[in-house]
């Protein structure tokens, strides 16, 4: 899998269209405003729970 973006910083960018056509339809919800704005609610509503889970779990 290729990431997308991290922190803000861009690491890597899917170039093949035709043998990667879900990582580049993905990339492209990322590019509009609206795209960045539903990642950024991930923050909040998924990463909670698994932060828990790892802790409970002790798998830290």
């Amino acid at each position: 899998m290729i990431a997308l973006v991290r922190e803000g910083k861009v690491l890597a960018k899917p170039g093949d269209e035709i043998r990667y056509p879900h990582t580049t339809a993905v990339a492209a919800k990322f590019e509009n405003e609206r795209g960045k704005a539903d990642y950024r609610k991930r923050k909040w509503i998924a990463e909670p729970p698994n932060g828990w889970l790892k802790s409970v779990l002790g798998f830290r």
